[in-house]
Parts: C-alpha cells; sequence; structure tokens
C-alpha cells in the first residue's frame, strides 16, 4: 500500500516485465500494488478517473497467465473472470446483490461500486487494474466531476466500516480461486464454467443496449449472452434478411437503455 500515487497500473506496468539491470521479474503472480489516494487512474479509452484522497481503493494485481500455458489470444477473457472476483468481495461485504456490466464494472442497483481496467505488459504480464469506491458517492466523486446518481460505494451501502486492507485480503482471495479456475482449464470459459456463471449473473444480458466502439460507430440491440471467448453477443433486426441477426463485439462502451 502507497500513501499517494499517480496510477497504480503506471506503475506497476513501468517494472513488472523485469529489472533494468538483471532482466529479472519483479512482482510475482497474484502481487499487488494499491493505494487510498490514485490522482491520475485511468479508465477506458483512455478516460481519467480520479477521487477524492480515502474515497476510493484502487490496486492492481499482476497475473501472469503464460506461466499456465494459457494462450495470448485467450488474454480478453481475464478482465471477466476479474469482474467475478470483485464481485465475490462485494457481496460478502453488502445486503444487495451485485451485477455485472460488461465488460469491466460492476454495479450495485445499477449504480458502478467498481471499475476494472485491464493491461498487457510488453513480456505478457497482466496487470488488473480495480477501483472500488469506499465511501458515500456524494462527496467521493467531487474532484472528477461525477454524477453521485450513477454511482455508489460499499459506505452508501451500509459497509462504511469496512478497511481497505480487509478488501485486499479478501480480494487476493478471490482473485486466486477466480484466475485458478480460469488458467487451470488454459483459458476456456466452458470448460471452466466461468461462461455460464458470468451470463448468470450479467445485467447487461437481456438489456437493449447501445454500443459505442472504440472507432466511435454505434451499434443498439439487445444483448442476447456473451460467447466462448467473452465477446458481448448482440441481436438487431437486420433489414437485408427475415429474422434478427447476432452480432459479436469484443470491445466497447455499453449503455443499457432503459
Amino acid at each position: 500500500m502507497v500513501s499517494s500515487t499517480g496510477s497504480t497500473n503506471a506503475d506497476v506496468l513501468a517494472v513488472v516485465d523485469g529489472d533494468a539491470v538483471s532482466g529479472e521479474p519483479m512482482w510475482p503472480h497474484l502481487s499487488a500494488l494499491a493505494s487510498l489516494d490514485q490522482r491520475s487512474g485511468r479508465g477506458r479509452r483512455g478516460r481519467i478517473w480520479a477521487t477524492d484522497p480515502g474515497a476510493a481503493l484502487a490496486v492492481s494485481v499482476v497475473l501472469r497467465p503464460h506461466e499456465f500455458g494459457m494462450p495470448r489470444e485467450a488474454y480478453g477473457r481475464i478482465p471477466l473472470v476479474v469482474g467475478l472476483a470483485v464481485r465475490d468481495v462485494i457481496m460478502e461485504l453488502i445486503s444487495d446483490t451485485p451485477s455485472l456490466k460488461w465488460p469491466n464494472d460492476v454495479l450495485v442497483g445499477g449504480r458502478k461500486i467498481a471499475g476494472i481496467l485491464c493491461e498487457v505488459s510488453p513480456a505478457g504480464a497482466v496487470v488488473a487494474g480495480i477501483g472500488l469506491n469506499l465511501l458515500d458517492s456524494a462527496t467521493a466523486f467531487a474532484s472528477s466531476g461525477v454524477d453521485p446518481v450513477v454511482a455508489t460505494s460499499l459506505a452508501a451501502q451500509g459497509a462504511g466500516n469496512v478497511g481497505a486492507r480487509q478488501v485486499l485480503v479478501a480480494l487476493g482471495d478471490a482473485m486466486r480461486r477466480r484466475t485458478d479456475d480460469l488458467f487451470g482449464a488454459s483459458g476456456s470459459l466452458d470448460a471452466s464454467g466461468l461462461r455460464e456463471e458470468y451470463q448468470r449473473v450479467c445485467s447487461t444480458i437481456g438489456a437493449e443496449v447501445r454500443l459505442e466502439q472504440p472507432g466511435g460507430e454505434v451499434v443498439a440491440g439487445r444483448c442476447v449472452g456473451i460467447d466462448s471467448d467473452g465477446r458481448l453477443l448482440l441481436s438487431s433486426r437486420d433489414s437485408s434478411s427475415v429474422g434478427d441477426s447476432i452480432s459479436a463485439f469484443s470491445s466497447g462502451d455499453v449503455v443499457h437503455v432503459r
């Protein structure tokens, strides 16, 4: 735990592939860096995410799937499994039931309580960045200008007495259990049973959504599931065919249409 940092992910990515002199890896599988004061946190597509000091726990966990023989092309499934681990922890702390919003958010009552950003180092280590809101959302996000209507926190859910170290211990256990399941199945969401479980707790599935793709194109449709690669499956009316068409998307920002 460090007192303050710009970004835990950036700090870990700078050193995770090895010491500049010896070339030896410095951060083993499931090692982590955490802070309660992250000044320049990053969300998807380079967005800045900053909270007031003490309002959120930022933690970056090192995963080394290549040590378990997991192929590089399966790395895109890891954020979904990290989401399951974060959800496991939150479920133990609050009375409401969290859901997962594809691909990287944990929601409670439709509000974001945690976000995930996984990044891959040149040597193939995965740095799983997790931001978990600890304090009441009315004050937690003042420095980011975030509307508290779209966010919540452990405190707002009645778990204000939970300490950051308690969360870190629980998160370490959950990350080990969930990644063992995935890596032990050579990265297969189906063989591990994780695809079925993810679909059961994902609030995006069954919802009408708008998906903004990295290039800016917006696709609308109903989410009917995720495929074996963890890609979002959208069903939309195709004017060139009789029925609906189903397309798979590996990335993008999802908005649940109410």
